[in-house]
């Protein structure tokens, strides 16, 4: 049976819930979505097989508070891929909010952070990049 591309943590952190399968954090601007729509079918494989699980904030419930539960899928993310684009850098909320927090859980554990250039844009120029 292939292993999984994806890292496998050996030990759990404090304070932190584990399951099996990695959560994979996709981070987009809305306004690439379709860029989200592309990546989507390459890793459902993985996750129909059980391989991972992939978030990204469509799942979020219409009408349920979505701050909260988009910092609950940035705590437990094992992986996140940012689709970098013009857009994606201009967001003020990816920004200022989720590339920060990626960067600290990068930094402090074992979060596997994914830049994924999908657009011409000024990435060169980003220090984080």
């Amino acid at each position: 049976m292939p292993t999984s591309p994806f890292p496998q943590r050996t030990k759990p952190k404090e304070n932190r819930m584990s399951t099996a399968r990695p959560t994979v954090f996709i981070s987009y601007s809305h306004k690439d979505e379709e860029w989200k729509d592309k990546l989507l079918p390459f890793l459902k494989a993985f996750e129909q097989q059980g391989d991972l699980l992939l978030w990204h904030d469509r799942k979020i419930d219409t009408g349920a508070d979505w701050y909260p539960e988009i910092r609950e899928a940035l705590e437990k993310a094992r992986v996140a891929v940012c689709l970098i684009t013009a857009n994606f850098l201009a967001s003020d909320f990816i920004t200022k909010e989720e590339v920060p927090a990626l960067l600290k859980r990068r930094e402090i554990e074992d979060l596997a952070l994914l830049p994924l250039l999908v657009s011409p844009c000024p990435w060169q120029r980003i220090r984080w990049l």
